[in-house]
């Protein structure tokens, strides 16, 4: 899981039972517990990974374009 300290770049954050370092803001952990220590700093989130949901959106714009280009031919065509 990244995590992303919002207030510094590069900063040290002691976890439940070390230290840990975020560089250019981020850090990268899979100790579980660690995690539940650290996002108890209001100034530490987690980074959310939306690859997935932007290549479904994607898809259904270019679905939506096609609708309105259809509805616009047949406007034309009435006129």
């Amino acid at each position: 899981m990244k995590l992303r300290h919002i207030l510094y770049e590069n900063v040290s954050v002691k976890g439940k039972a070390q230290f840990h370092q975020f560089i250019g803001g981020e850090l990268e952990i899979e100790d579980a517990e660690e995690i539940k220590e650290l996002l108890k700093n209001k100034n530490i989130e987690e980074i959310k990974e939306e690859l997935p949901a932007v290549e479904e959106s994607a898809g259904d714009t270019s679905e939506d374009s096609q609708e309105i280009e259809k509805t616009d031919k047949k406007k034309g065509k009435q006129k």
